[in-house]
């Protein structure tokens, strides 16, 4: 690394550095902590968002799904007892 000011490097100077590039690589390694905590946390709250947003839909397709096969079974049923009651009808009063 060129000095700056043109005067030469003196071991107070290089340890002064030393120190300052630590308290650099210090600050940067807590800030990064710190965003990678804060990116964690979102994260979290997104998955568990989407996951509960996720458990709802489902469940409203399921009901909506049961709703759809009780009609289906009724109209099965009716059908079948139509069919059922015109073949009482056409063979035992026949």
């Amino acid at each position: 690394m060129e000095n700056i000011d043109k005067t030469p490097a003196t071991p107070e100077s290089v340890w002064e550095i030393i120190r300052e590039l630590s308290l650099s690589n210090r600050e940067s390694s807590a800030r990064f902590d710190k965003e990678m905590a804060e990116s964690r946390a979102a994260w979290k709250l997104e998955l568990a968002e989407s996951s509960a947003k996720f458990d709802r839909e489902l469940a409203e397709s399921h009901a909506k799904w049961n709703l759809e096969m009780k009609d289906l079974k009724e109209m099965i049923g009716g059908t079948a007892n139509s069919n059922g009651m015109f073949a009482e009808e056409y063979f035992i009063l026949d």
